[in-house]
């Protein structure tokens, strides 16, 4: 019986390898289908982040970037005839310092090495304020699950867990900006 369960356990460890090693071929070869996809247009005197959203049109792709890496306004005087987007792109970037990765359907654009340096690691730190809190309902004193905790005309938000707790981490920069509680059902609330 024991050596039954050894047996079908090297298997299990066996066909896991396998598996393992074929998604990790697959995931390079969609990389590098993207990459082979060939790119035909006629930039002249258009903006680079204009270019981009092209060739996202015409390759069915999404470019993910950091907009302070890129100067996406920047003019593009350049042509492309069934040419792959790898040498599209190495084009395009002309810039050493920036490399790129496929993951999917998207091409995400970002520095080869991340350095900062150490005299400068404190002051580029952004500062953040932490706000918790629980969500009760006014009326009948229970904790308010998955409601909206967002900040005021910003992507910062949360939603409270099944308690009606939650965390928001928000750049002290938005310390005298308001709060916005919404959960379905009950009117929004507005904090200032």
């Amino acid at each position: 019986m024991k050596k039954k369960t050894k047996n079908i356990s090297s298997v299990s460890k066996l066909i896991t390898g396998i598996l393992f090693v074929l998604l990790q071929s697959l995931s390079s070869q969609a990389q590098s289908d993207i990459l082979q996809k060939r790119v035909t247009a006629d930039f002249q005197n258009i903006r680079l982040n204009d270019a981009f959203r092209l060739i996202e049109k015409q390759l069915s792709i999404y470019f993910t970037f950091d907009g302070s890496l890129i100067n996406t306004n920047r003019t593009v005087n350049e042509s492309f005839k069934a040419v792959p987007l790898k040498t599209c792109l190495d084009k395009l970037l002309h810039d050493s310092a920036l490399t790129y990765k496929v993951i999917e359907n998207h091409v995400i654009i970002r520095n080869k090495e991340y350095y900062n340096p150490p005299d400068t690691l404190e002051k580029e730190k952004p500062k953040f304020l932490i706000i918790k809190g629980q969500i009760i309902d006014k009326l009948n004193r229970e904790p308010l699950p998955y409601a909206t905790i967002s900040v005021t005309g910003t992507g910062y938000g949360v939603v409270s867990n099944t308690g009606g707790e939650f965390v928001l981490k928000i750049p002290e920069t938005l310390e005298n900006t308001g709060i916005c509680i919404s959960h379905l059902g009950i009117p929004i609330f507005m904090l200032m």
